[in-house]
């Protein structure tokens, strides 16, 4: 039994004792002049004990840079582990107490990067260098392969071929607390219905949850929040988020258009949509104990830098629009603006240093993308065995 039903339990004891005493002849007694009643004294199991109980809230947020790798970002989920009094951080999200006997909660208004089209699907039949048909075994039909001709672009938010085309309504459900929450069409369960509108700065939209339900309250207490699954669905079926956390990427050395040695990060295993003129951050590098140099200490402090980089001309991206759907990773290299030119290294040790050269880092590095994060501010009222300031409103 929680605390909270313990309480519970504890009130409809007060509540027969009181109904019984009301009857006695000395229950005026049980208020002294000034009005004021005592505090209650419960009986449980022939002994008595004072208690105060109290309402706390706690806010935090839950920051997509700080997911687990594991999450299915492809289907609109984040996933986020709670730790108690830490910082908030890629892999756990830092709370400042406990999350117990949780009665309620609230979701506030925050940007979602630019809402998907769906992947346009259409027969290969062409031969894709001479244009003749290329004729394969009935068992192989259709094939069917991503229209590239479509290009991605953020002011059809809601209509007909967006992934959020019911008007641009969301829903955001917490998978864990499932068992309390709303039943949509399907089976689908949710704890908000939002309304999405294309920002001010035209990059971005603004989720807003619907007026009258931001706030989700529990019929039966949550024992305990460790683990929170953010599913951002369209309402029914998740939107696919672009990737905002590049995980385990390479530094490497490589020449520049002036033959110069310069850093480079290679990208092998996930597609990304970074383009030249975004702005990056790094969690984080450590080349000095890596690469046990310590000429590496400026350059990690300047990669480590708080303001983040630009991302330079030179390097590749995928030029696909549809990438992210088509099943296809393509490897891909970042290049920073300005370069990190490694002449005065190689110059010093060009047997290390050179062209070619793979980089080892004593952290892993990961990329952080800020034209796709998404940062959800949540509020969570729980109940607790103290008095608060809470006053009902």
């Amino acid at each position: 039994m929680t605390a909270f039903e313990l309480q519970q339990l504890l009130n409809r004891k007060i509540s027969l004792a009181d109904r019984e005493d009301r009857s006695a002849p000395d229950s005026a007694d049980r208020m002294d002049r000034s009005g004021k009643s005592e505090p209650h004294k419960k009986e449980v199991i022939g002994s008595v004990v004072e208690e105060e109980w109290g309402i706390s809230d706690q806010y935090f947020m839950l920051d997509s840079w700080a997911k687990l790798e594991s999450s299915d970002i492809s289907n609109g989920e984040l996933s986020f582990n709670l730790a108690l009094q830490t910082g908030t951080e890629v892999g756990v999200v830092g709370i400042e107490d406990l999350l117990e006997d949780v009665i309620e909660m609230e979701l506030y208004s925050f940007g979602l990067p630019s809402v998907p089209l769906l992947p346009f699907i259409t027969n290969d039949i062409a031969d894709n260098v001479n244009g003749t048909p290329n004729l394969v075994p009935n068992n192989q039909l259709p094939r069917l392969t991503v229209n590239t001709s479509v290009p991605e672009v953020i002011n059809t938010i809601g209509s007909a071929q967006s992934m959020a085309c019911f008007g641009g309504v969301l829903s955001i459900g917490i998978r864990e607390l499932d068992p309390q929450s709303t039943i949509g069409f399907q089976n689908v369960r949710y704890h908000w219905l939002c309304q999405t509108e294309l920002s001010s700065f035209l990059t971005n939209v603004q989720v807003v949850p619907l007026l009258g339900r931001e706030i989700f309250t529990f019929t039966k207490p949550i024992r305990d929040v460790s683990k929170m699954t953010v599913l951002i669905r369209n309402p029914d079926t998740g939107i696919m988020l672009l990737p905002d956390v590049l995980y385990g990427v390479v530094p490497r050395i490589v020449l520049n258009s002036n033959h110069d040695p310069v850093l480079e990060f290679y990208v092998p295993n996930q597609n990304h949509n970074i383009l030249a003129g975004d702005r990056i951050f790094f969690d984080s590098i450590d080349l000095t104990n890596g690469e046990s140099d310590p000429l590496f200490d400026v350059i990690d402090r300047w990669i480590n830098k708080k303001s983040g980089h630009l991302v330079g001309l030179e390097g590749s991206t995928s030029i696909d629009p549809n990438f992210l759907t088509s099943g296809t990773i393509v490897p891909s290299t970042i290049r920073l603006n300005p370069d990190i030119n490694l002449k005065d290294l190689a110059y010093i040790n060009p047997d290390k240093y050179s062209a070619g050269t793979v980089l080892t880092s004593a952290t892993r590095v990961n990329v952080l993308i800020a034209k796709n994060r998404v940062q959800m501010p949540i509020r969570m009222r729980k109940v607790v065995p103290y008095r608060t300031n809470f006053k009902e409103a």
